[in-house]
């Protein structure tokens, strides 16, 4: 270790310390541990569990005090339940991340931020035995933030356990692709501008965190930009939409529906509708719940409107315009379902039915003369099948018509 990296050190550690190679992504980067005092260390400004309430103001960054971060930080569920399980313990026994910022110049903490809070939040109320926590403290040296912040993003984004808040996470893809974007010109923001924007955040993270994850977090965030929704809004609203972009049949409907050159009256008519249906609220149901009562999820209702819609194209585009013009998501999904959206042998009897009597006789004829007894035998053999279905199905309504007249 070199004498500048232990004169910086010694600077921040009270006591003893150990030092080993920190490593990232397979670059090692020169650490200590031991024990900090909390007064030495600050809050990541831009720590995106906090990030829109914290940057809601116009102070600049090197202005954002850590009073400001702890109040945001300290009334979080999450620092709750942490305080709560670190008092249990006995103290803090997992070393926060920290490492001098480049934009602020002081000492950061990256990863532990919620620890630090709580910490504080202990000295202040019960007294000193909360004034030094454990810490990693990397020198940097030569190496910018980007190599803290990428394994940061690494832990929070991949590990179920360490989320920042799926959100929260959404968002900070969103931020990142949007300081990329800047990077071209107005004239070169193209759809190929964005793909190379995603690709240039995935590459910072480990191979888990693909082009296709950033892009449909940005996707997301964009979407709710884009029909004025707030930081609140977006929260509570961000399960719906989740589930609005991830269910596949239902971009076709998207596709179909928003643009005017195809069957929308104007643009993203669909997406707007459903923006005023989710708003209301009483149309639709939390995305997990699903009521002893039968009552359809969101998730549900428009995976049933999707499929009838892929089903069944003529009728399932009656049914989105009657869901246009104001019938109810539910109602929408219960039509769907008994017009066959979930029964796919309904619909495969039904197609078998369209195309039959759509057929044309005489490529029929023509067919027999290539194919001869092979085509004859077939039309057969669906011929009995047939009777023996409609055998079995005339037994099982009547079986449905007398239990419903008891």
């Amino acid at each position: 270790m070199s004498k500048k990296q232990t004169k910086f050190f010694d600077s921040i550690f009270s006591g003893s310390y150990a030092t080993k190679p920190f490593y990232v992504e397979g670059e090692a980067v020169p650490r200590a541990t031991g024990t900090v005092d909390i007064t030495k260390l600050n809050f990541w400004v831009d720590n995106p569990r906090v990030y829109d309430e914290v940057h809601n103001s116009d102070s600049p960054k090197d202005e954002i005090s850590n009073a400001h971060i702890y109040k945001n930080l300290i009334n979080y569920k999450d620092a709750i339940s942490l305080r709560a399980k670190i008092i249990k313990a006995g103290g803090i026994h997992t070393d926060v991340v920290a490492a001098v910022d480049e934009e602020t110049n002081k000492l950061t903490v990256f990863e532990g931020n919620t620890r630090l809070a709580v910490a504080m939040d202990l000295f202040k109320k019960e007294g000193p035995k909360w004034k030094k926590i454990p810490a990693s403290v990397l020198y940097l040296g030569d190496h910018s933030n980007e190599l803290v912040v990428r394994y940061v993003g690494d832990v929070h984004l991949e590990d179920e356990k360490n989320k920042w808040g799926s959100h929260n996470g959404a968002r900070y893809y969103w931020r990142e692709v949007k300081k990329e974007l800047e990077l071209f010109t107005p004239l070169t923001k193209t759809d190929v501008a964005l793909s190379k924007a995603c690709k240039a955040v995935s590459d910072r993270f480990s191979s888990k965190i693909t082009k296709g994850v950033v892009e449909k977090n940005y996707n997301l965030i964009e979407f709710m930009e884009l029909h004025k929704m707030g930081i609140k809004k977006q929260s509570e609203q961000y399960n719906y939409w989740k589930e609005y972009f991830t269910i596949g049949k239902l971009q076709k409907v998207r596709e179909d529906f928003n643009d005017v050159d195809k069957k929308a009256k104007e643009e993203n008519e669909f997406d707007k509708m459903m923006v005023q249906k989710v708003n209301k609220g009483k149309e639709t149901r939390e995305v997990e719940r699903l009521s002893a009562a039968g009552e359809h999820s969101f998730r549900k209702d428009l995976n049933n409107i999707s499929n009838f819609y892929d089903a069944f194209p003529k009728e399932g585009e009656k049914l989105i315009y009657k869901l246009l013009d104001g019938m109810r998501l539910d109602e929408a999904s219960k039509a769907a379902v008994e017009g066959g959206a979930s029964d796919r042998d309904y619909k495969m009897i039904k197609d078998f039915h369209t195309k039959l009597f759509n057929s044309d006789r005489k490529k029929l004829r023509a067919a027999v003369k290539k194919h001869g007894d092979s085509l004859l035998d077939m039309v057969v053999d669906i011929q009995a099948r047939l009777k023996l279905t409609h055998a079995d199905l005339k037994t099982e309504y009547k079986k449905i018509k007398k239990r419903k007249g008891k």
